[in-house]
This record gives structure tokens, sequence and C-alpha cells, in this order.
């Protein structure tokens, strides 16, 4: 992501609460 570093922060976050879920996987971490 290049559009900001708070869009980034947003992603990062959304991207930590589905590693808590667990669903954290290659397929998520390919759109990060």
């Amino acid at each position: 992501m290049t559009e900001s570093s708070g869009a980034q922060a947003i992603v990062e976050d959304v991207f930590r609460k589905v590693a808590e879920a667990g669903l954290a996987g290659p397929e998520q971490q390919e759109w990060v």
C-alpha cells in the first residue's frame, strides 16, 4: 500500500484481528 501510512495502519489492524481469529494464512498475507 502506497496511499498513506494511515491506510497501511488500517490494513495492519484488520490483518491483526484476522490473525487473532486464527484465520491468518498465505492467502491473507498476499494482500497485506
